[in-house]
């Protein structure tokens, strides 16, 4: 889980950003004005409702919507806020970035249905519904060591997602060519998943090439990071400074993070 929100505080500062490398300073990244975004509330969310087995997703959403009511939420999330009705055009990543911990839990068909519970208690586009389910398949496929063959074929089946190593997606194109800021769940998930099992060596490098690609980078690093994190543990100095972050800023969020690690997470015990 803190990968996610690792990469989510480490993107905060750059959402819409260019910058000319994505070896920036960690000093810069978590400086005294990160702080977790939406997508590290809404994940915690999603923890916490894991830890009370509950699936009743749109509770938690919304209490944790007001106990950070000066968090910035997406357009769609806003809409249902306010309504209590998903907004048409809820075709957003929100939905996968809080969804991924559900790749926490043991069975497949759970993991998927949760998934999709859980975006459909506030987005009714089916594209955010999609990137719900394939960001928790992704990281339950990660945990379970599926392959990379089996987990490109399975994306493409069953939600149209091309993944590729080498065809799928260019880094450098995308960065040069994407225009503000891109919050698609059909273009930045698959992205996300890209960069994280085919370009990135380490949790740390999947967040610094979702900065350098730009656009809407805590969403983007906050996927990336937490599906990388499946693979390697994030560096103890980046967690750290992170959960520093979260002590000063957002305590409930780094008392979730801790019951979910002591219950959910074993990566400590992994030998990789």
């Amino acid at each position: 889980m803190i990968g996610g929100i690792i990469g989510d505080i480490a993107g905060s500062l750059l959402e819409g950003a260019h910058l000319r490398t994505y070896n920036l300073t960690e000093a810069k990244m978590f400086c005294h004005k990160a702080h977790p975004t939406d997508d590290s509330v809404l994940l915690t969310a999603t923890a916490h409702a894991m830890l009370d087995d509950s699936d009743d997703f749109a509770m938690y959403y919304r209490m944790y919507a007001n106990a950070f009511n000066d968090c910035k939420f997406g357009s769609s999330f806003s809409h249902w806020l306010i309504s209590g009705e998903p907004s048409v055009s809820s075709y957003t990543n929100g939905p996968a970035a809080r969804a991924g911990v559900l790749g926490y839990l043991d069975n497949e068909e759970e993991v998927v249905s949760l998934a999709k519970k859980s975006a459909e208690a506030t987005h009714s586009h089916q594209e955010a519904i999609d990137g719900a389910q394939a960001m928790a398949w992704m990281i339950w496929a990660m945990r379970k060591r599926i392959s990379e063959q089996e987990i490109i074929e399975e994306l493409y089946q069953r939600w149209n997602y091309y993944v590729d190593a080498n065809h799928s997606h260019d880094l450098n194109k995308i960065r040069r060519e994407t225009l503000g800021v891109d919050c698609s769940a059909t273009n930045t998930v698959p992205l996300a998943i890209f960069i994280a099992l085919f370009q990135a060596r380490s949790v740390e490098t999947s967040i610094r090439l979702c900065q350098y690609v730009g656009g809407d980078t805590d969403t983007l690093a906050c996927m990336s990071g937490l599906i990388k994190s499946q693979q390697f543990a994030p560096n103890p100095r980046w967690e750290h400074m992170s959960k520093q972050i979260l002590w000063r800023k957002a305590q409930p969020i780094l008392q979730v993070v801790e019951q979910f690690e002591m219950r959910f997470d074993d990566s400590k015990s992994l030998p990789f």
